[in-house]
């Protein structure tokens, strides 16, 4: 067994281009060596010691090893061959040794075993099945640990789940849905009275035995119903969105009745084809479960039937307006089984599914009855051999059961237009004839008749318009589907399958013809490809997987016909293609999310997120979820880590900015407002946030406001030098002076800031600077008012940048009386208040 991880982790690592065939062989030559003197390591330890390989990609790949490789036997079952596999783990078809039985066994992933919450989860899988004993549930028989490995035995089931019937057939009949529902609305009633919840019924999970009988599987999210701490713990803890109730997606209280909504849902899928909502995400899926209202059935099918207001009812927004329980619903289902002419079986005896064979050869007729168990089986894995679908596709290139088919179905889509018609002109008819009758006696009665005629041959009019542009309207559509599906189909197995079900649902088309016209080319295709072999189908697939593609590779051979599967040697070359296929997917899926998480933690949003969402250009379904959900989360970290950045950048500017005042005041005392500006603007240049980019906007707005303000004080002085009036001016103390000298003058000129006076005949300058802030003050005043806001608001202004804040406040509050808002001003003084306290 040791050999055998040793092997596949070191062909893993190859062909994740990890290692090379040289260092590879240096693994095995040191492993080799190692035990001759009784070591026992690991290629994974023996990589990393060698340093070909870091811890963290050693361990992406043993993990991949673990999961591919189970014990071969644990706790008295010999594991076989897997037959479904998750996220959490997987399920095994084993035989029990004891009593030489086959059984199935699940395992949890070795990377939960230490992980309380998912053994736990999974303990509990087990407990709620060993509680329930009914022939509509798959009972246990065992749990426990072996070697650190938890376990959980139950019934082995030969068949096949709801979901690849309905993959097979898109639809059931009513009375197959009946049969089914009436059986799992008993198991499902004798769960609810032993106090479990599913919480994930889905049509995955409802395996359909050979015998008929219907079996409800997977309680993986199952819980007590009466258990009130564990319901609010595991509320968030969601089923699937096409099945979930609106109370469930709304994370609100729920009861046995959550499940029977997705009971209905899941029998609303089997009539109609389709799940009850569909949706581009999950968040739209949930969305429309809570606010809208399902289509009627009858909608999809064209006919109803008696289940119909069972399922309805069963899909009711308000829990009250469900049934009550399980046996209201088996009651009423009942009911509806008597009231059916064309439910003949009783319960347990539905048509017997298609068998799979569990010892046929290759990866092909491997099992797939057993139902997911924390995950699926991939759902590409369906042969494309059986009977029903080359009849299918015999049918479809034989022009005339083509014909009978569309006529047959045809019929009732006419039956409205017809009988309508038919009616009026029986009407417009008779009313005429009786009119002929009285013609000879012209009176009002034979008037109200050809008047009736009149308005009966308007409305047949009226209603064949109406139909013929229905008609052509849904011609149109059937075509653009037609054209949409034949160019964007990946393979011609897409390609046919969405051909096919368009067909169904459009028989009485004139689009229908270029439909089957398209579907004999995809068989013509597909029958030239039988004819050149398997090999061109390899060739395809190859080439599919160099452009990266792999899992459309996987399908196109998965699926592949029948007579591919012959010749033994190919067959087995197609198999193992497919075996590494799957092995590269699993490899670099999880190669890729490891390296993400990395990235992550190093804050490289764009390359994590680029490796999450590249997942989808090569991997299954269950892959690109797990992906979708690692995506999510860089996308939610780095929305945190560019809010903290954010922040933390916008402290930092604040206290530049805060420490930015020392130069204003500075300068505001002063009054050398230009150095004030150069430091405003000095900053600005560095700093990116919006808010500190605002303060030093308002910032120079204010020095140019100051500017103004001395500016205006020499303009009163040059009145005063038009005037002839004399003017005093004091001047700042000098050196250790208390007061500065004071001139009585007059004003000579003014050039700049420098002030030429007048006294005793001599002139000589001083600079405005120089000139004390009542001199300048005082200047103003004289000029505007001390009421006047071309006053008080410089004033304001000036003492804010001084640091003065009740005194600009005081100022502010007098202009805003004189009929002026301040409010940038304010709001600045407060703002800068506010963070120089913090």
């Amino acid at each position: 067994m040791s050999h055998d991880r040793d092997t596949l982790f070191l062909k893993v690592a190859i062909k994740n281009k990890l290692l090379d065939t040289e260092k590879a062989e240096r693994v095995l030559n040191s492993i080799a060596q190692r035990k001759e003197i009784g070591s026992t390591k690991n290629a994974w330890e023996v990589a990393v010691e060698l340093n070909l390989l870091s811890p963290q990609e050693a361990e992406a790949i043993r993990q991949v090893v673990e999961q591919a490789l189970p014990p071969r036997q644990i706790a008295g079952f010999k594991i076989e061959a897997p037959i479904g596999k998750g996220a959490v783990g997987t399920v095994y078809r084993a035989k029990q040794l004891s009593l030489d039985k086959l059984v199935a066994v699940k395992l949890l992933h070795p990377n939960h075993t230490t992980e309380e919450r998912f053994v736990s989860d999974f303990l509990r899988e087990a407990k709620s099945v060993a509680k329930l004993n009914h022939p509509n549930i798959v009972h246990a028989i065992d749990a426990g640990s072996e070697d650190g490995r938890h376990y959980f035995a139950m019934e082995y089931v030969e068949g096949e789940s709801l979901r690849q019937k309905l993959d097979r057939r898109d639809k059931l009949s009513p009375a197959e849905t009946l049969d089914i529902a009436q059986q799992v609305a008993a198991g499902l009633g004798h769960a609810h009275s032993q106090g479990i919840l599913h919480r994930d019924l889905k049509p995955e999970n409802i395996l359909i035995g050979e015998d008929g009988r219907a079996r409800i599987v997977d309680l993986g999210l199952a819980i007590p119903i009466d258990d009130a701490e564990l319901l609010a713990a595991e509320h968030k803890k969601q089923g699937t969105p096409y099945y979930l109730s609106p109370e469930q997606a709304k994370n609100g209280e729920i009861d046995a009745r959550s499940d029977l909504y997705s009971f209905g849902a899941t029998l609303y899928h089997c009539l109609a084809g389709k799940p009850v909502f569909t949706g581009g995400t999950v968040k739209e899926i949930l969305t429309k479960q809570v606010h809208q209202d399902p289509a009627p059935i009858s909608e999809a099918v064209g006919t109803s039937s008696s289940l119909d207001p069972v399922v309805m009812k069963l899909l009711s927004k308000d829990p009250s307006e469900r049934y009550g329980n399980a046996e209201e619903c088996l009651a009423a289902l009942n009911l509806a089984a008597r009231s059916d002419p064309q439910k003949k079986r009783p319960p347990g005896t539905a048509p017997r599914s298609r068998k799979r064979s569990a010892t046929g050869t290759g990866r092909g007729s491997k099992t797939r009855n057993q139902a997911r168990s924390g995950g699926s089986e991939r759902s590409g894995r369906k042969s494309s051999s059986s009977p029903g679908k080359r009849k299918k596709i015999e049918i479809l290139t034989h022009a005339s059961q083509t014909r009978r088919y569309r006529k047959k179905n045809s019929v009732p889509s006419m039956v409205g237009v017809g009988c309508g018609a038919l009616i009026s002109v029986f009407l417009v008819i008779s009313a005429v004839n009786h009119s002929e009758e009285v013609a000879a006696q012209p009176n009002a009665e034979s008037m109200h008749l050809r008047r009736l005629a009149s308005e009966a041959n308007r409305d047949i009019a009226k209603r064949i318009e109406n139909w013929k542009k229905e008609q052509a309207d849904a011609e149109r559509k059937a075509r653009e589907r037609t054209e949409q599906i034949v160019r964007n189909a990946e393979t011609d197995n897409l390609r046919r399958r969405g051909l096919e079900k368009l067909l169904q649902a459009n028989p009485d088309r004139e689009a229908a013809m270029l439909m089957i016209a398209e579907l004999e080319k995809v068989s013509d295709r597909v029958r030239a490809a039988r004819i050149a072999g398997p090999a061109e189908l390899l060739s395809e697939a190859e080439g599919l997987r160099e452009q990266g593609k792999l899992w459309v590779a996987y399908l196109l051979l998965d699926d592949r016909p029948r007579s591919a599967r012959k010749d033994q040697e190919m067959n087995q070359t197609i198999e193992q293609f497919l075996s590494d296929l799957e092995e590269e997917i699993d490899g670099r899926v999880v190669s890729d999310l490891a390296l993400a998480r990395e990235k992550l933690a190093k804050k490289d949003f764009a390359g994590a997120l680029a490796l999450a969402e590249g997942v989808h250009e090569y991997a299954d379904e269950k892959s690109t979820s797990r992906a979708d959900e690692l995506a999510n989360q860089i996308k939610k970290t780095r929305e945190e880590y560019t809010k903290a950045e954010a922040l933390r950048r916008l402290n930092e500017e604040r206290e530049g900015y805060l420490a930015l005042f020392n130069i204003y005041r500075t300068a505001a005392m002063s009054r050398e407002f230009k150095e004030a500006i150069s430091a405003a603007i000095e900053l600005q240049a560095e700093m990116s946030t919006k808010e500190i980019q605002d303060r030093l906007e308002i910032d120079l707005t204010a020095f140019g406001l100051l500017d103004q303000f001395t500016k205006q004080a020499l303009t009163q002085l040059l009145d005063t030098k038009s005037s002839g009036k004399p003017v005093r001016l004091e001047m700042k103390p000098r050196g250790e002076a208390t007061r500065g000298r004071r001139y009585d003058c007059k004003i000579n000129r003014i050039e700049g800031s420098t002030v030429f006076i007048e006294v005793d005949r001599a002139v000589f300058p001083i600079d405005v600077a120089d000139i004390t802030d009542q001199t300048i003050f005082d200047l103003v005043l004289e000029r505007h008012g001390e009421s006047s806001p071309d006053y008080l608001i410089p004033l304001g202004v000036l003492f804010l940048y001084r640091g003065n804040y009740d005194i600009a406040r005081s100022h502010f509050s007098l202009a805003a009386q004189n009929g002026v808002r301040p409010d940038t001003w304010v709001n600045h003084l407060e703002y800068i208040q506010q963070h120089s306290r913090n």
